[in-house]
């Protein structure tokens, strides 16, 4: 056994709870992200693959996995009809999009239909692990570099309205100072960092702001906040 692999199974006791599927066009890709998990995440047992959305909804009714891995490209289907289609077999699953290349209207679309994570395939193995391990205990994780592509063709392109929320939000000035940095990208840790405050506090501020906006997300505050002006571009 691997010292990667050993190191991983001490981290989650050597338990495989995490049923996962693949779902994505590649062979390739479903062969090496497969044999990658099995020895760096311990903790996920790959319970099967498919190429397609059609098989891949078909997978997900059959398996009932608690984690979907998927292409953020599948054929001619936009992501957000993929993700709906998953979803309505599969709620409570969560569901991580891999994609070949950035593009922040997919990305969009993506978080719009409840994706819980987002990253290009290209990210290194040691990141995808970190993040499927922040999905996994509820978090969701968007590729800093890919948010802050976002942010940019939200400021720089036409007026977004959210649903839900209001231009006029009664936000804290330590509130607006969070905001912007999560428009950014930046992690909670991050956030931290450069405000000079717990990690926990900047949590609390993330809940409060996304209460008070009306949204579920920090990419829907995101765009929100940027479509609204609230924060600078």
């Amino acid at each position: 056994m691997s010292k990667e692999r050993k190191a991983a199974k001490s981290r989650s006791g050597g338990a495989q709870s995490v049923r996962a599927t693949i779902i994505d066009d590649q062979l390739v890709f479903r062969m090496g992200l497969r044999l990658y998990l099995t020895e760096a995440m311990p903790e996920i047992r790959v319970v099967g693959e498919a190429e397609s959305v059609a098989a891949g909804v078909s997978l997900v009714e059959r398996e009932r996995p608690d984690l979907i891995l998927m292409d953020g490209f599948l054929g001619d289907a936009r992501v957000d009809e993929a993700l709906g289609q998953l979803r309505e077999k599969r709620p409570d699953c969560r569901i991580v999009v891999l994609a070949n290349y950035p593009d922040p209207k997919n990305l969009a679309l993506a978080a719009s239909a409840g994706a819980n994570g987002y990253m290009l395939k290209t990210l290194p193995p040691a990141q995808i692990v970190e993040a499927l391990r922040s999905v996994m205990h509820g978090s969701t994780w968007i590729q800093p570099e890919l948010m802050q592509q976002l942010y940019s063709e939200f400021a720089n392109g036409p007026e977004v309205s959210e649903a839900g929320a209001t231009a006029d939000v009664d936000l804290t000035p330590r509130q607006l100072e969070v905001l912007c940095l999560v428009a950014q990208g930046l992690r909670n840790a991050e956030i931290a960092d450069h405000l000079t405050i717990s990690e926990q506090t900047v949590k609390t501020h993330v809940a409060h702001l996304l209460e008070k906006l009306g949204v579920g997300s920090r990419l829907q505050a995101a765009r929100y906040a940027i479509s609204k002006k609230l924060v600078d571009a």
